[in-house]
C-alpha cells in the first residue's frame, strides 16, 4: 500500500505536467520514483526503464521533487509571474493574479483551471475572496479594481480611479466631526480621485464594503455592491502594498512602502494610530481570527508580530536572509507562513514565537502565501509563474529538509571528459567540482579567484579545463585537473567574459568571448592580438571546427559570424533570428550550425549555403544551452526560463521529446556515448539523463 500511495503522489506531483503532454509521463515518474524501494515502485520502474515507444528522457538522478515531501502539487497555466493568491471558504477553489493580466480560478483538489477572468489592462498586484466565496476582487496596475463573479466567471462591476470620478461621502456627518476628520488629514469631501494603481485589495467582513490601497499612498473604501467610490484615507507617503481588515470590519491595517503599518477606524474614517519599527518596505500584513494582532513581513528581512491595542511590536521574528514580501497567519491564530524574495517558506509558532522550519519553496520571489481554511496545507505563489501547494503536517514533521534539496550557486559552465567518466563543472561563485558520472558523485571541489565564472572548456586530452570570469574586470583561469588546482589567471580590466570559450591546439590557446569580441589567448603568456571585431553585442556563443580553422560566434545583435581563424577575418553573417543570439554547436561534420536565440528558436543553418534550413520553435523562453550529440542527428536544448529540456531531430528539425524540469538548466552537454546528458541548475544542482529510443518515431 506505500508503494501505491507514492505512485499516487508521484502522478499528483506532475499533473500538471501530464495534463500538457501525457507523453512526459515516464520521465516525470521516473525523475520522482528513482532510488525508492518499495516493491511497487521498483516493478513500475522497470516497465519505465523499458518504455522504447518513442524518445525521452530518462531522469538518472533524482531531478524532480520527491514523493513523500511536503510539495503536494504545482498549478501552472499564468504566462508570467503569480503575484497574489486567496483560497476560498470551503478551501475547494484558488484564486490568483498575475503579470499576465489575468484572474485565475483553480480546483485545489484536481489542480486544474477552472476559469480564467480577462478584462485587466494591467497587472494584477492583489485578489481578495468574500467571505460568502461568491465573489472575486482584484486590484491591477491599470488603476481599477473589479468584482467578479466567482461561479459565473463575469465582471460585476468596474471601479476605475480616474481623475474623472469623485469621491462622495454618503454619510451624514456633523459638523464637528467633518472638521475633524479634515484636521487628521482624512479628505471626506467630494474631491478629484487621483490616478494611482492598486496594489492592494481587502473584502469587508460583511462583503459590502471593499478596501484597496494605491501607489499614491493612499487607501479607498468603495461599495462591494456597485461601482461607488465612498471615500479616501490619506496617510501614508508612499505606495500603499497590502491592506487587511479585523474580523469585526471595524479596523483596516494597511503596509505600506514608507516601512509604516498604519491602523485605521473604517466606522469613522479616521487614523487610530502608525505602526513603526521596521526599517525596510512592509509588503504583507495578516490578522489574527481574534483580531488581536496583526502580523507583518518586510524588506528588512523580519517578521513583525503587533499588538493591534497597544501599537507596539511583541515578536520579532528573524531567520529569512532576504526581504520578506509575504507572510500569512493560519485560521487558528497559531502559526503564520512567510514568503522570501529567494524563494524561501518560512514557517513559524506565533505562540511560542519561534521558527519551526525554513525551506526553499520556489527558485524565485515568493509573493504571496495563504493557509487552506482547515490549516493543514498552503499555497505559495512567484515570479516563476506556479503557485505551489504544501502539506504543511509534514513541514512540522521535519520533512521538508530532508526531500528538498540544497541550494548552492548557479552552475554556468559543463563539459564531460573525452572518456565520459566525469563531468566538470562551473559555478557562478568561481568554485570548479569534479563529478564521477556513474554513479553521480562529486569526487573534486577547486576553489577559484572569488570571480563570476561565465563559461568553461576542456582541452580536448581533458587534463585541463580552462574558465572566463568577471573578476577584475574580466579573465581567464587555467586548470590542472589531475592535480586539482589553478595553474595561472590572465587578468583583462575592462573587458566582461561572455558564454562563449573554446579550448584550442591541444591546450595550447583558447578562444573566448569578451564584450563584442573574439579573443584569442596563448594559454601560457596570455592574450594574442589582434581580436575578431565585427559583432554590435556581446558575443555569448563560440563554436570551432574539427580542423580549428573556422569558427562560429553569436551576439546579443542578433547575427552570427563566420570566421577564418587563420587569417583573423569574417568570412559572412547569417541573420535571421529576431533577438539576441546566444549558444551555438557545429555538428560533427562542421557544416550544420546548430543556434539558439532570445527570441525562443533554435536554427539549423547550412553553412556552405549561408542560408538557414529550419526553424525549431517549442520554448516559452529564451534558449539558454544547446548541445549536438556526436553523431550529429540530435541536438538537445534548455531553456532557464521554462525550466525545460528538449530533444530535436536536426534532420527535419522536429521536436521528439521534452523533459519539464523545475530547476533552471542553463548548461548541458551530451557525452562520447550520445546517450548520456548532463545538466546543471541555477542551484548548483548536477543531474543526469539517458536519451532514450532516439531513433523511435517522435510522438504525435
Amino acid at each position: 500500500m506505500i508503494g501505491l500511495r507514492l505512485i499516487r503522489d508521484a502522478l499528483r506531483l506532475s499533473a500538471h505536467v501530464v495534463a500538457r503532454d501525457a507523453f512526459q509521463l515516464p520521465t516525470q515518474l521516473a525523475g520522482r520514483l528513482i532510488g525508492l524501494e518499495q516493491p511497487a515502485v521498483r516493478r513500475l520502474l522497470q516497465q519505465v526503464d523499458g518504455w522504447d515507444h518513442y524518445p525521452w528522457f530518462h531522469p538518472l538522478t533524482p531531478s524532480l521533487s520527491s514523493v513523500g515531501g511536503p510539495l503536494l502539487r504545482t498549478l501552472a497555466g499564468h504566462h508570467s509571474a503569480v503575484f497574489s493568491v486567496a483560497v476560498t471558504q470551503t478551501g475547494r477553489h484558488v484564486v490568483s493574479g498575475s503579470r499576465d493580466r489575468t484572474v485565475r480560478i483553480w480546483d485545489l483538489e484536481l489542480g486544474h483551471t477552472i476559469n480564467v477572468l480577462k478584462g485587466h489592462e494591467g497587472v494584477v498586484e492583489a485578489v481578495a475572496v468574500s467571505a460568502d466565496g461568491r465573489r472575486v476582487l482584484s486590484g491591477s496596475s491599470d488603476c481599477s479594481v473589479r468584482v467578479w463573479d466567482l461561479e459565473r466567471g463575469e465582471a460585476v462591476f468596474t471601479l476605475q480611479a480616474s481623475r474623472e470620478e469623485r469621491i462622495q461621502n454618503p454619510l451624514t456627518l456633523p459638523a464637528e466631526k467633518l472638521q475633524q476628520m479634515r484636521a487628521a488629514g482624512l479628505d471626506v469631501q467630494a474631491d478629484d480621485t487621483p490616478a494611482a494603481e492598486v496594489a492592494a485589495v481587502a473584502f469587508a467582513p460583511d462583503g459590502h464594503h471593499i478596501v484597496f490601497g494605491c501607489a499614491d499612498g493612499t487607501l479607498r473604501i468603495a461599495s462591494g455592491d456597485r461601482p461607488h467610490l465612498i471615500r479616501m484615507l490619506k496617510g501614508h507617503s508612499e505606495l500603499v502594498r497590502t491592506v487587511a481588515i479585523t474580523p469585526d470590519g471595524r479596523v483596516a491595517i494597511s503596509g505600506s512602502f514608507d516601512h509604516t503599518l498604519k491602523l485605521w477606524d473604517l466606522v469613522e474614517s479616521r487614523l487610530l494610530r502608525t505602526l513603526e519599527g521596521h526599517s525596510g518596505r512592509v509588503r504583507a500584513v495578516a490578522v489574527t481570527p481574534d483580531g488581536r494582532h496583526v502580523l507583518s513581513a518586510s524588506d528588512d528581512m523580519t517578521l513583525r508580530y503587533w499588538s493591534i491595542e497597544g501599537g507596539e511590536a511583541v515578536r520579532v521574528f528573524t531567520g529569512h536572509a532576504g526581504p520578506v514580501w509575504a507572510a500569512a497567519i493560519s485560521p487558528d491564530g497559531r502559526r503564520a507562513l512567510s514568503g522570501e524574495m529567494n524563494g524561501t517558506v518560512g514557517y513559524w509558532d506565533l505562540e511560542r514565537g519561534e521558527k519551526i522550519a525554513l525551506f526553499p519553496g520556489h527558485d524565485h520571489e515568493i509573493y504571496a502565501v495563504v493557509f487552506s481554511p482547515d490549516g493543514r496545507s498552503a499555497v505559495t505563489a512567484s515570479e516563476d509563474g506556479t503557485l505551489r501547494v504544501w502539506d504543511l503536517e509534514r513541514v512540522e514533521a521535519g520533512q521538508a529538509e530532508r526531500f528538498l534539496r540544497d541550494r548552492r550557486a548557479t552552475v554556468n559552465g559543463l563539459a564531460i571528459t573525452p572518456d565520459g567518466r566525469q563531468a566538470v563543472a562551473a559555478l557562478q561563485s568561481g568554485t570548479i567540482e569534479i563529478w564521477d558520472l556513474e554513479p553521480l558523485k562529486r569526487v573534486r571541489t577547486m576553489d577559484g579567484n572569488g570571480g563570476r565564472v561565465q563559461a568553461l572548456a576542456l582541452s580536448r586530452d581533458g587534463r585541463r579545463a580552462v574558465t572566463a570570469s568577471n573578476w577584475a574586470g574580466g579573465g581567464l583561469t587555467v586548470w590542472d585537473l589531475a592535480a586539482g588546482k589553478a595553474l595561472r589567471t590572465f587578468p583583462a580590466p575592462g573587458l566582461q567574459a561572455g558564454r562563449g570559450l573554446v579550448v584550442l591546439a591541444g591546450g595550447e590557446y583558447a578562444l573566448s568571448a569578451t564584450d563584442d569580441v573574439l579573443t584569442m589567448w596563448h594559454l601560457e603568456r596570455g592574450c594574442l592580438t589582434p581580436s575578431l571585431k565585427g559583432h554590435r553585442g556581446q558575443v555569448d556563443g563560440i563554436a570551432v571546427t574539427a580542423d580549428e580553422c573556422h569558427a562560429v560566434s553569436g551576439s546579443r545583435d542578433g547575427c552570427l559570424i563566420l570566421w577564418d581563424l587563420q587569417r583573423a577575418q569574417p568570412l559572412g553573417a547569417l541573420a535571421g533570428h529576431e533577438d539576441a543570439v546566444g549558444p551555438v554547436a557545429l555538428t560533427p561534420c562542421g557544416r550544420y550550425l546548430v543556434s539558439g536565440s532570445r527570441d525562443r528558436t533554435l536554427r539549423l543553418w547550412d553553412l556552405e549555403q549561408g542560408r538557414a534550413l529550419h526553424t525549431m520553435r517549442g520554448h516559452r523562453g529564451p534558449v539558454s544551452a544547446i548541445a549536438v550529440t556526436p553523431d550529429g542527428r540530435h541536438v538537445v536544448s534548455s531553456s532557464v526560463q521554462d525550466r525545460s529540456l528538449r530533444l530535436w531531430r536536426v534532420a527535419d528539425g522536429v521536436l521528439v521529446a521534452t523533459f519539464q524540469g523545475e530547476g533552471e538548466v542553463g548548461v548541458c552537454a551530451v557525452a562520447p556515448d550520445g546517450r548520456t546528458l548532463v545538466t546543471g541548475d541555477g542551484f548548483g544542482r548536477i543531474d543526469v539523463f539517458r536519451l532514450e529510443s532516439c531513433e523511435a518515431a517522435a510522438p504525435s
